[in-house]
């Protein structure tokens, strides 16, 4: 890579403001203001088959700040809930007519390749 294109890299970077110039150097910006995205909720829903939702709402904590695994009227038990909370998943569930949220362990900020990815489509999205 030459020193223009690492300019111009540094230079859109700049542009996105996730970086900003101070004096002679160059320092990134904190998340908080490089970041549009403040969380990333993940809900995974199956009627059936819980060890395959509670493993993919486990894999959705890769890139969501908060996973969830939302379970039909009735079929919450109490080892679907213990497992979910050992995984760092929430459990919602619709019980008479009220949602109940089973809380989850939440993350800071997402900050995964994939949430990066994310961010970078709501800042497109946002300033068309």
């Amino acid at each position: 890579m030459t020193g223009r294109n690492v300019a111009a890299s540094v230079e859109r970077l700049e542009a996105a403001g996730t970086v900003r110039r101070m004096k002679d150097r160059w320092a990134a910006r904190p998340l908080s203001q490089a970041f549009a995205v403040r969380a990333i909720v993940a809900i995974e829903a199956k009627m059936k088959e819980w060890d395959a939702v509670l493993q993919q709402a486990w894999l959705n904590t890769w890139f969501a700040s908060a996973s969830f695994v939302l379970v039909p009227q009735g079929r919450r038990s109490k080892g679907l809930l213990t497992r979910a909370e050992r995984m760092g998943i929430g459990v919602l569930t619709d019980e008479m007519g009220k949602v109940d949220l089973r809380r989850c362990s939440t993350g800071a900020q997402p900050v995964s390749y994939a949430s990066w990815l994310f961010n970078e489509w709501v800042w497109r999205a946002e300033w068309r």
